[in-house]
């Protein structure tokens, strides 16, 4: 409902009156995608949020292909896997480098073989800086390199996503928390 109630409140006239041409392109609607191998029992969802995926990277690779910068606007972290993938692709076909601004309290450095808790919205950073356990999905045409990401307000990470952190050079600013004054 969030993408539903921004364009009742207008977000496409703010974004016009800011001079840019805004096309709304609607909600997706998810084609059914088999997985391409076995995943654990507990995950939560996968062909669905594969679906998602999917869906999302065709949308906003063929936006960016079309010359217009793409604004996705949901609730869940499978925007982010197909947007930040689509992306990352379009950035090889155009020759320049993908780089990531992550805002968020997680890393989302999980794979489907790491997260204990079966949710795959800890995974989208994961999946698309290439990190190993995601053999039921499609492999990406590109990845982003961790050294073109910066994570920017981590405050809860997990044993996993603190070791991958460590091996390998995402760039990582942490907000710590503030007593109230």
């Amino acid at each position: 409902m969030g993408p539903a109630a921004l364009r009742t409140a207008g977000i496409a006239t703010t974004f016009a009156s800011l001079g840019n041409q805004v096309e709304d392109q609607g909600d997706l609607t998810p084609e059914p995608t088999p997985l391409l191998a076995p995943v654990p029992n507990h995950i939560s969802a996968p062909e669905e949020t594969l679906s998602w995926i999917t869906a999302i990277h065709s949308a906003v690779l063929s936006t960016a292909r079309a010359g217009t910068f793409p604004v996705t606007i949901g609730g869940d972290h499978s925007l982010a896997a197909g947007t930040m993938g689509a992306m990352a692709e379009y950035a090889v076909e155009q020759s320049r480098p993908q780089f990531v601004l992550w805002f968020d309290a997680h890393p989302d450095l999980h794979s489907i073989d790491t997260t204990e808790s079966g949710n795959l919205h800890g995974c989208p950073m994961g999946y698309v800086t290439g990190q190993p356990g995601f053999e039921a999905f499609p492999q990406l045409k590109a990845t982003i390199p961790p050294e073109h990401v910066c994570m920017i307000g981590l405050r809860s990470v997990d044993p996993v996503e603190r070791q991958r952190l460590a091996a390998q050079p995402f760039h990582v600013r942490r907000c710590h928390a503030h007593p109230r004054r």
